[in-house]
């Protein structure tokens, strides 16, 4: 199993989606750094960039028209805060087909709530609708 996949798994690295402008979907194993990796189709840049002011997290493409390469900043969307200076650091994107079964067992069991709570949640709340609209 190769470093990205070990360091995930002893929960020192996230592992986010990342994106492309050609289309591409792909995963990236990160830290707290802001980073960018080489797209598997088309070879173009894929940042992973966190805002300093507001701490939202993004995924964009180079010619993502937020970024700005001539002036080396991006603009936040959430925020509209200009962050100075595009990562350096590069990690490699992974499709979803090379990441190992344990990792994406790993992965399941870390989201907030399990599928099937989400689908009791729901559940529940259309019963509650339901009943309101029943008893008017």
């Amino acid at each position: 199993m190769n470093q990205d996949f070990e360091e995930y798994l002893a929960k020192k690295r996230d592992l986010l989606d990342a994106y492309c402008t050609c289309g591409g979907e792909f995963k990236a194993f990160v830290d707290k750094n802001d980073c960018y990796g080489l797209c598997p189709n088309c070879g173009k840049k894929s940042y992973q960039l966190s805002c300093k002011k507001c701490q939202s997290g993004f995924s964009f493409g180079e010619d993502n028209p937020i970024i700005d390469k001539i002036g080396n900043c991006w603009t936040c969307p959430q925020c509209n805060e200009v962050n100075h200076g595009l990562p350096d650091l590069m990690i490699k994107l992974y499709r979803n087909e090379e990441i190992p079964k344990e990792v994406k067992k790993e992965e399941d069991g870390r989201t907030l709530l399990p599928k099937w709570a989400v689908y009791l949640i729901m559940g529940m709340i259309a019963i509650v609708y339901i009943f309101i609209k029943f008893i008017k």
